[in-house]
């Protein structure tokens, strides 16, 4: 009970400092540190992961500013495209023209939720 718990892990795409786009730009001035939260140690922490989380959550929005809950809706997104990757496998091996058709069914609907939640960014 008195020992610290990793919860989650954050990542993002590798930025190329020569080939810096706007919203990579944005980003890389966004982590100076003097546009951070010194409050205490976890604001400060928390003001750094805000930064990764917007710059993830650009890719889909094209825009830097995101919604509060933008890491919940960057998870389902993953998790969708997870999905769908795994469903585009399956209909590729499927030899049974009506199950291919139910699956093409459930990957359009996929496709559509994946794209109402990138419209949430």
């Amino acid at each position: 009970s008195t020992k610290l718990v990793h919860e989650e892990s954050f990542f993002s795409d590798w930025v190329t400092l020569e080939n810096q786009n706007d919203l990579t730009l944005h980003f890389m001035q966004s982590l100076n540190i003097k546009n951070q939260s010194f409050i205490d140690f976890y604001s400060f922490y928390n003001s750094y992961l805000d930064k990764i989380i917007s710059f993830n959550a650009s890719k889909y929005s094209g825009k830097v500013e995101v919604s509060k809950n933008a890491n919940e809706i960057l998870a389902q997104i993953t998790s969708i495209e997870q999905k769908i990757n795994e469903l585009k496998n399956k209909i590729k091996k499927e030899s049974n023209f009506n199950d291919k058709v139910n699956m093409n069914m459930e990957l359009k609907n996929l496709n559509d939720r994946l794209k109402s939640l990138k419209g949430k960014l």
